[in-house]
C-alpha cells in the first residue's frame, strides 16, 4: 500500500514521460485556484530515488503548487508497491470524464432550486464569473429542443445560447442547420442580425426613393445572397451544402445557359 506523506516541492523532479506535451498556462492557473480554494483533493503520486522523488501522476496539480509557491505537497508514495505507476497515470488523464455544458447547467440549477444559492455562493462554488454561471442557467429556462441538442453534442454551448435567443416560430429551423452543419458560433449571431433586420419596424418617411424603391443597406450591413439566384431576400431558409467546387462551377454554368436560353 502507498504511504501518504507530505513532500517539499523542490525535492520532486517532475515526470520522466509526461502524458501531455503541452499544458496550457491558463489551466494550471485554473487549478492553482481551485486548489487554493479547496485544498488538493486528489495526492499525487512519486517514488523515491537515492534522496529525492520522481512524479509519476499529478504533473499539473504539482505545476499548480509550484505557480501558488507552496514549500510542501500531499504525495502518495509508492516506492515498496508493485503496483504500475504508468497504469495510474494512464487511468488518471484517459478515464476522466468532462462535465458537459448541459450537465453543468442541470448542477447549478438544482443548487439554485433545491439549496437557493444565489450567485455569489455559485461563484464561490466554481470560481467561475457570473456571465459564466449566467450563460449556463439561461439554458434551463430556453427552448427544450436546443437544450436536449446540446445534452446529446448535437450542438455546442455557443450555438445554444444564440439559438434561445431567435424569435420562436424561427428556431427550430435554424437549430437543424446548426446541426447539420456545425457552423462557427459568430455565424449564428450574423444569422440572428440578419432576421431582425428582415423584420425590423416599417422604414420612417424620407427612407423611401421618390420612385418607390426601398432604401439601400446601411453602410457597413453586408447582406448574403443566393449563388444561383442572387437575391438577398429570406436569406434565413438560405443553407449551406458541401460541395466540390467544380462541381458548383457545373450548376452554375448550366444555370447560365439555361438563362440564355
Amino acid at each position: 500500500m502507498p504511504v501518504t506523506k507530505f513532500i517539499q516541492l523542490h525535492l520532486i523532479d517532475e515526470p520522466e514521460i509526461a502524458m501531455r506535451t503541452e499544458i496550457p498556462d491558463e489551466y494550471i492557473a485554473s487549478l492553482a485556484d481551485d486548489i487554493e480554494r479547496n485544498g488538493l483533493i486528489n495526492p499525487i503520486a512519486v517514488t523515491k530515488v537515492s534522496d529525492r522523488y520522481q512524479l509519476h501522476a499529478g504533473h499539473c496539480r504539482y505545476l499548480a503548487h509550484q505557480r501558488l509557491k507552496r514549500e510542501m505537497i500531499e504525495a502518495r508514495d509508492y516506492t515498496d508497491d508493485t503496483v504500475n505507476l504508468e497504469a495510474i497515470k494512464f487511468s488518471e488523464n484517459n478515464a476522466r470524464l468532462d462535465v458537459s455544458d448541459a450537465d453543468m447547467a442541470n448542477y447549478l440549477d438544482d443548487l439554485c432550486k433545491k439549496h437557493n444559492y444565489n450567485i455569489d455562493q455559485l461563484k464561490a462554488i466554481t470560481g467561475k464569473s457570473e456571465a459564466w454561471i449566467n450563460m449556463r442557467l439561461s439554458l434551463m429556462t430556453g427552448d427544450m429542443q436546443v437544450f436536449l441538442a446540446l445534452q446529446q453534442n448535437k450542438i455546442k454551448l455557443g450555438h445554444a445560447v444564440g439559438l434561445n435567443k431567435f424569435p420562436e416560430e424561427y428556431r427550430a429551423m435554424y437549430l437543424d442547420i446548426c446541426i447539420q452543419t456545425t457552423p462557427p458560433v459568430r455565424l449564428v449571431q450574423e444569422w440572428l442580425n440578419k432576421l431582425k433586420l428582415q423584420h425590423s419596424d416599417p422604414l420612417p418617411a424620407g427612407s423611401v426613393t421618390p420612385e418607390g424603391a426601398p432604401a439601400q443597406a446601411l453602410p457597413g450591413v453586408v447582406l448574403d445572397s443566393c449563388e444561383l439566384c442572387k437575391g438577398t431576400e429570406m436569406n434565413w431558409t438560405m443553407n449551406f451544402h458541401r460541395l466540390h467546387d467544380h462541381c458548383f462551377m457545373v450548376i452554375k454554368e448550366a444555370m447560365a445557359q439555361a438563362d440564355k436560353g
